[in-house]
């Protein structure tokens, strides 16, 4: 399984990822992808994710560098399954806030076996 970094930045016009790793000769590889796209800055960081992991085309294991702690707890806590199984809803009986992205999120990850190692934020 590769080991894959994915580093995101979002602004409320548009978004960017990059998704690294080493092959098994050692060779790093590295790919971008970058869209203009007015929505809030969570839900474009989101799309980053979304649109990274997209285009991954063998089971990976993850980590996710975001400029904040948006993506970290839902991650790394449980609370992605969690919500899943409420119908994407919260503790509170809310529904998600993005919730049509997580799910797409959680399909990706799901259907193309991967697995989010370390979630962790870093300013820009």
């Amino acid at each position: 399984m590769y080991r894959v970094t994915v580093r995101i930045l979002a602004t409320p016009e548009d978004f960017w990822a990059s998704v690294d790793f080493v092959d098994s000769s050692g060779k790093t590889h590295r790919r971008e992808v970058r869209q203009d796209r007015a929505a809030p800055m969570r839900s474009n960081m989101l799309q980053a994710l979304i649109s990274a992991v997209g285009i991954l085309t063998k089971p990976c294991g993850l980590t996710v560098i975001a400029q904040n702690d948006y993506l970290e707890a839902p991650m790394t806590q449980g609370w992605i399954c969690a919500w899943k199984e409420r119908g994407w809803t919260n503790t509170k009986g809310k529904k998600v806030q993005n919730w049509e992205q997580w799910n797409e999120l959680e399909g990706l990850l799901r259907t193309g076996g991967h697995q989010v190692e370390e979630v962790r934020c870093q300013k820009a």
